[in-house]
This record gives structure tokens, C-alpha cells and sequence, in this order.
């Protein structure tokens, strides 16, 4: 996937979900509209799934980045959010026990503790929105 076949739609929406973002990563944003050309190939997107205590999060192993958060890349037309929702429906239904891709098992991991993965930073930055949704939901 190139710049070009990104429409105009998929832009927006990342471009508004930048905007309401409680943190950015990496340089998300300023990647996203880097020269006004919008995002470069591959788009992907992950989701940050609590418990309902904010104790543990899914993660799914994945054959060389460790345990990291479900996501994956967003496909030709969709955007950031709807490739989130894809990618964790995937694996995740409230009324079914969890189902991973293929040699990606997942699993409730306790914020408690560490987990091996290839974004070491992830951890600590998972907790640190667990405690801030825990804040908020406690106003």
C-alpha cells in the first residue's frame, strides 16, 4: 500500500483520532501529516484491551515482537479505528473465550508484571493509561 491509496476518508479519520488521543506515541501525528502527503505504507493500528479492574491487558504473542497489544495493518479503504476493531474482533468476543490467529496464542497478562516484548517502553506505558482511565472512571 502506497501514499496513493490511501482516500481521503482514511486520512480524516486518523487525522481525528490524532487530534483525541490521550497520548501519542512515536511521533504518530507529525508522521501522519508529514509535507501534507499523509501516512506511507504499511498503516496499522493496536488496541489497549483492560480487564474492568485495569489490573491486566490483552496481548497476543507474536512470532518474533514478543507480547505486544492485539493490532495489525489497516486494509486499502479502512480506517485506523475500523482496522483496530478488526483485528481485535479476530481474537476477542465478551461471550467467547479468547481465539488467536494462528501461533499467536493470547492472553490477560497482569499489569503487575513484565512482559517480554521487542517495544520494551510498551509495559510502562500500558500502566501508565490503566492509572489514568482508573483517575478518570473514579471522578
Amino acid at each position: 500500500m502506497t501514499r496513493d491509496v490511501f482516500d481521503h476518508r482514511v486520512i480524516e479519520a486518523a487525522a481525528a483520532d490524532v487530534r483525541l488521543a490521550k497520548i501519542q506515541l512515536d511521533g504518530a501525528g507529525q508522521w501522519l501529516i508529514s509535507d501534507g502527503k499523509g501516512p506511507s505504507e504499511p498503516l496499522a493500528a493496536e488496541v489497549w484491551v483492560f480487564d474492568e479492574a485495569l489490573a491486566r491487558v490483552l496481548l497476543v504473542h507474536h512470532r518474533w515482537r514478543g507480547w505486544v497489544p492485539p493490532g495489525g495493518r489497516v486494509e486499502p479503504g479502512e480506517t485506523p479505528r475500523e482496522g483496530a476493531r478488526r483485528e481485535l474482533l479476530t481474537i476477542a468476543d465478551a461471550a467467547k473465550p479468547l481465539v488467536a490467529e494462528s501461533g499467536q496464542p493470547a492472553a490477560w497478562t497482569s499489569l503487575d508484571e513484565d512482559w517480554a516484548s521487542c517495544f520494551p517502553e510498551d509495559s510502562s506505558r500500558v500502566r501508565q493509561h490503566a492509572r489514568w482511565l482508573h483517575e478518570v472512571s473514579a471522578r
